[in-house]
């Protein structure tokens, strides 16, 4: 529905704002609080998808008001329906995340015309200590895709999602899986594999961090169980509690960067005091499932810091070189990856100093294969985590 007599501000008059808070997320966040520089915080509510825009309602709320949407207490319709200054911003947002248009209305007008569903409550749903297999198995059966399911819970988490828990739980678990089915969307090729399987996140909750990530089901395209068997070997390493059976594990996975991805996992949780509990169904009724505790967690960070203080992993990413510094003692290089918001800078090997002279070398525009190595020290009690990189080898990539 089109919000008629709307009018128009400049878009300064928010200024730029950072989400603070998810309150609903179904495969993209529908529900969220930010935060402009000053500190003043907005409610903001996805409507739709119009052209190449979002539309998306905004309303200044106060931490009072949020409290009560956080329980239930509130419907989101009444809260903007009574917003406290009295209006409602009628924004269109680009697939940048950037303010394009700015509208408001009077708080009055936009309640006689408000499109938010009548009963939309935020669902507060209370802590869970498993993960119900029988339900992923059958959401896997109807939809004949894989599904892995995950819950972590903290005291941190009992009243809002915390942004530590998207980045140091949510991310390395999803890099994990795609790097357990070997790929590196850094490397055109596997984009394509990528592409087939359709990750997805769905359902995510608040007040703990739970849902699913759904893959399709491609066994057929690269032999039988492909996807399965290698899933199987994370949680086959998320199981291993003695030196023996992790190294093991390790070896089976085959990609020590997923022992990185794993240590910040394990770091997570020991810092949190969380519990982590994730599962896997498939549509052939296989399951699989961990759990990993504060007290697992060290258990495991112990072995792996005596066994791999160093964790290198060598990878091909495409790229643009930004600066090659040949006058000091040890080059330097900087290279920006095509497919990651993300710059690389290190050093150049010996090896490849001596190729340097054959090459040559574009700075505007032109795309590379980059093999670059990185070591990842572990974070220790007297020490933070650090990571260096060294470019080995490159080539210009053809059109």
């Amino acid at each position: 529905m089109e919000l008629e007599n709307k009018y128009s501000l400049p878009t300064e008059v928010i200024g730029k704002l950072t989400v603070v808070e998810l309150l609903d997320f179904v495969d993209f966040p529908l529900l969220t609080v930010e935060s402009t520089i000053s500190g003043k915080l907005f409610l903001n509510y996805f409507e739709r998808f119009r052209d190449n825009f979002e539309e998306r309602y905004l309303i200044e709320i106060s931490e009072a008001r949020l409290k009560l949407i956080r329980s239930g207490e509130l419907s989101v319709k009444d809260a903007f329906n009574r917003a406290e200054n009295q209006i409602v911003f009628i924004c269109y947002f680009d697939n940048t995340s950037k303010l394009i248009e700015l509208y408001f209305q009077p708080c009055d007008l936009f309640s006689s015309l408000n499109p938010i569903t009548d009963n939309y409550k935020i669902n507060n749903e209370p802590n869970r200590n498993d993960l119900p297999l029988n339900e992923l198995l059958i959401l896997s059966k109807q939809r004949d895709k894989l599904v892995l399911g995950f819950y972590l819970t903290a005291k941190s988490l009992q009243s809002s999602l915390k942004y530590w828990a998207i980045k140091n739980f949510l991310t390395p678990l999803y890099e994990m899986l795609l790097q357990s089915l070997g790929i590196n969307l850094k490397n055109r090729k596997d984009r394509d594999l990528f592409n087939q399987l359709n990750v997805g996140i769905t359902d995510l909750a608040l007040s703990s961090l739970r849902g699913n990530l759904e893959l399709n089901n491609i066994s057929n395209l690269f032999g039988d169980n492909f996807q399965t068997i290698r899933l199987s070997k994370i949680f086959d390493l998320f199981n291993s509690t003695d030196k023996a059976t992790l190294i093991k594990s390790l070896d089976d996975v085959n990609n020590k960067k997923i022992l990185h991805k794993y240590i910040n996992i394990l770091n997570s949780v020991s810092k949190n005091d969380a519990i982590l509990l994730t599962s896997l169904a498939t549509p052939k009724e296989e399951t699989f499932s961990t759990r990993i505790d504060k007290a697992k967690a060290n258990q495991i960070k112990k072995i792996i810091n005596e066994e791999y203080p160093i964790v290198e992993d060598i990878e091909e990413i495409e790229g643009q070189f930004l600066e090659l510094d040949m006058s000091i003692k040890q080059p330097t290089f900087a290279m920006s990856a095509l497919n990651e918001d993300f710059i690389y800078k290190g050093k150049l090997t010996s090896e490849l100093l001596v190729k340097i002279p054959l090459k040559d070398i574009n700075f505007k525009g032109k795309e590379y294969l980059f093999t670059v190595k990185t070591l990842y020290r572990q974070e220790t009690s007297t020490s933070p985590e650090k990571n260096e990189h060294f470019l080995l080898d490159f080539q210009e990539l053809t059109p």
